[in-house]
């Protein structure tokens, strides 16, 4: 039997209510009390999350996890890889959520829905530099908040409008940033703090070009932005959706905090790019100080 692959991994659940494939379309979609992309159920994941991008880098943080706390792991069929352990005695959850909003989307909406009582989430990843000043391999915190720049599609048809949308910002969350910076300060040398800037895509949409084969109209972009914005710091695809979803979650049980931080692997202004050496001592560390900053922080 070759499992259709769009359909959710049913090998830890048992099926949906009526025989579908999974239950609820219209609302949160689950197979078995389980989430259709995630995979998890309640009491799987903690009310303390690290998100990050790349599964290896999840399980090194993973690593640094109370010895022998982990008590579930999983992997789902659309790529998401959850570790729940404890961290100090603490409850915490490490998923890495592979590329772009969409998939942090899937993660913040569907872990919320079968987790209960307040959540802290720290995404740690990678991105590139906006100041030409800050070396790579440094740790930019987004304590100043996130933009979002996404392209727009209107644009392309007649030409009458401006190719990119920049949002504004929307805040991070004071207390939990101030920690993770605290942390982060105190376990890694190359800490900087500013605003992020996040993409709808890694290349027209952070400035990248490729004029043979596309029309992009992205020339300036980059620069447009870091005038308007001159302590954008970091620039990736996910932070700016995990702030609005903590910015749009209810009040009460319901209620998300979120900070964020991302490695500068490539300088945009200098095209320098940081060694896997210096990658990995950032993301072993980095991953202690988020960590120490989820238990600091009372939920």
């Amino acid at each position: 039997h070759c499992p259709q692959p769009w359909a959710p991994d049913m090998s830890h659940s048992s099926a949906a209510p009526g025989g579908g494939v999974y239950s609820d379309t219209n609302g949160v979609p689950k197979a078995g009390g389980n989430v259709t992309h995630v995979e998890v159920g309640p009491g799987d994941v903690a009310n303390r999350i690290i998100s990050v991008g790349h599964p290896k880098r999840a399980a090194l943080i993973a690593g640094s996890l109370d010895e022998g706390s982990i008590r579930f792991q999983h992997t789902s069929g659309r790529g998401f890889t959850t570790y729940t352990g404890t961290f100090q005695g603490v409850p915490v959850s490490i998923v890495s959520i592979g590329m772009g909003g969409p998939m942090m989307d899937f993660m913040v909406r569907e872990i919320r829905h079968v987790t209960e009582g307040p959540m802290a989430v720290i995404r740690f990843g990678t991105c590139g530099g906006l100041r030409e000043d800050v070396a790579v391999g440094t740790v930019a915190v987004a304590t100043e908040g996130g933009i979002m720049v996404s392209r727009n599609f209107d644009a392309y048809m007649d030409g009458s409008e401006p190719a990119y949308n920049v949002s504004k910002v929307c805040p991070a969350d004071e207390d939990l940033s101030k920690l993770f910076a605290e942390e982060m300060e105190a376990e890694y040398p190359m800490v900087c703090t500013g605003i992020n800037v996040t993409a709808d895509s890694f290349y027209a949409s952070q400035g990248r070009t490729d004029r043979a084969n596309f029309d992009d109209r992205n020339d300036s972009l980059v620069d447009d932005i870091c005038a308007a914005h001159p302590t954008a710091s970091s620039c990736e695809m996910e932070t700016f959706l995990l702030f609005h979803l903590a910015h749009c979650s209810r009040e009460g049980a319901a209620k998300i905090r979120a900070a964020s931080a991302a490695i500068i692997v490539a300088n945009r202004h200098t095209s320098d790019v940081a060694s896997g050496e210096v990658i990995t001592d950032a993301e072993r560390k980095g991953g202690v100080a988020a960590l120490k900053a989820l238990v600091r922080l009372p939920l």
